[in-house]
């Protein structure tokens, strides 16, 4: 069984922790501190979204999921579940927050983006269940931009190749020039032709949801 997999700045933790409460900002709800993903839950868990990549007028398509704010997966706790058909090696899979405005330290500090990633081969015979290949998490963080601190949010990227990264873009929120912080890496995995199912929660520091965006792409 894989370990769950979490980054809290840059180290790596055993175990999901809870978050935070806020200080009263506008995100504070009163649900308890979110539930860390079931993997035996998770695994048999329906897709909220199906994504597939397919060629047109001579270019591939990107297919893209965006998930409400408030979402619950009945076999996945607080995660909206996409599955990708195919991973290719010229490919990628990626997560983020859908709403990346700007934000407080107290509404910033706290709040993280989580993916676990199940797979099964394509190959017949294909197995009814997925296999768990881990969970992995970073944080939002507030730091350094342009003019004055800002939030900065993940993104989660799993490219062609297994690698398993977190990149903190300053593009993602309008901020030019370089990021105050580094890449999360994860290693990799061989999951390539193999269909994934991506498990994604973007959770506030009071575990509350917020939309997430899942997308594949295949580049020509």
């Amino acid at each position: 069984m894989n370990a769950i997999r979490r980054c809290w700045g840059l180290a790596l933790l055993a175990t999901l922790t809870a978050c935070g409460a806020t200080d009263g900002t506008e995100w504070e709800d009163t649900e308890a501190a979110w539930e860390p993903l079931s993997e035996s839950t998770c695994l048999t868990a329906p897709s909220d979204a199906e994504l597939r990549i397919i060629q047109f007028l001579g270019a591939y398509q990107s297919p893209t999921t965006v998930s409400p704010t408030t979402y619950s997966n009945p076999k996945c706790s607080k995660s909206w579940v996409a599955w990708v058909s195919t991973l290719y090696s010229r490919g990628d899979i990626q997560a983020q927050w859908t709403d990346t405005h700007p934000r407080t330290r107290a509404q910033c500090e706290g709040g993280s983006l989580t993916v676990r990633l199940m797979s099964r081969t394509t190959q017949q015979p294909i197995p009814v269940f997925y296999r768990n290949e881990g969970t992995f998490s970073a944080p939002l963080r507030f730091g350094p931009g342009q003019n004055s601190d800002v939030c900065w949010y993940p993104r989660f990227i799993l490219d062609g190749f297994g690698g398993i990264n977190f990149y903190y873009d300053p593009r993602f929120i309008g901020e030019p020039g370089h990021t105050p912080f580094e890449p999360l890496n994860f290693g990799s995995m061989n999951l390539i032709g193999r269909s994934v199912k991506v498990a994604a929660q973007a959770l506030t520091p009071a575990g509350s949801t917020q939309s997430v965006t899942v997308f594949a792409t295949l580049i020509d």
